[in-house]
């Protein structure tokens, strides 16, 4: 039987959702603890790959096992598991679900604030000095024109496409000092928001034109795009599925 747990963490203390050999990630801490409640080796598969300090609001992971789930399974779970993981629900699915590849888009938020704040450390990228978002803002309108986004993938991955279908790409201030970048898209390649979200600052900060934020993507080298903008400000927000193809059935507490 396939199940699917939904869950958030911040990412501070983690080098990123997926296991890593010498390295402590989400991944590692969720089979870990699954596998001592079940008294069953699990290994789970994640709707993405988020890097290391990046946070996720929403996130989704399989599992296959041969029993139906224990009862308080969430409630269980979440005793197990360390503070800056949280398991929100979990479902039972179709055998052939899978949280990957069976995703429709994948919606993520880039923050960054402009005065010192302690609460928003690891939280938010603190950039001092201002930026002109709306030309910022003209400057992603840029990216529904185009679909291979290679210039602002990280090298030397290995993917079958650079190809990504943006359906939403806009800045928006949320406070006095703070704004926040939300895209959305079908896929993103790696590293690929916080590449974008760089180039757009420096389209703010003058240092690129909007014309030259398009020459950028025409180029398709990683060479000629912006920084890649600091992971703490990064949330993967939501995920998408189509529940009439693939329905959720809730477990209950």
């Amino acid at each position: 039987m396939r199940f699917v747990v939904e869950l958030s963490y911040d990412g501070t203390r983690y080098h990123g959702w997926q296991v890593q050999q010498n390295a402590n990630s989400v991944q590692a801490e969720l089979n870990s603890a699954i596998s001592k409640l079940l008294s069953h080796p699990v290994e789970t598969i994640g709707c993405g790959r988020t890097d290391t300090g990046v946070h996720a609001l929403q996130f989704f992971a399989h599992f296959d096992y041969h029993s139906p789930l224990p009862p308080k399974f969430v409630f269980r779970l979440n005793k197990i598991l360390p503070y800056d993981i949280a398991i929100h629900a979990a479902y039972k699915v179709s055998d052939e679900f899978n949280t990957r590849f069976d995703a429709t888009y994948r919606l993520y938020e880039y923050h960054m604030h402009s005065k010192p704040d302690p609460f928003l450390v690891n939280r938010s990228y603190y950039r001092y000095g201002p930026l002109d978002y709306d030309a910022m803002n003209l400057a992603a309108q840029k990216l529904f024109d185009y679909i291979d986004f290679e210039c602002f993938s990280k090298t030397h991955t290995q993917v079958y496409t650079f190809n990504c279908k943006i359906m939403q790409a806009k800045w928006q201030k949320i406070h006095e000092s703070r704004h926040v970048f939300t895209i959305q898209a079908d896929r993103f390649l790696r590293n690929m928001v916080r590449a974008i979200v760089g180039s757009l600052i420096d389209v703010g900060s003058g240092k690129l034109t909007i014309q030259g934020f398009e020459a950028v993507i025409q180029s398709k080298k990683r060479t000629e795009a912006g920084f890649s903008a600091p992971a703490h400000g990064l949330y993967l927000k939501s995920i998408g599925y189509d529940y009439t193809l693939t329905p959720f059935e809730k477990i209950d507490e």
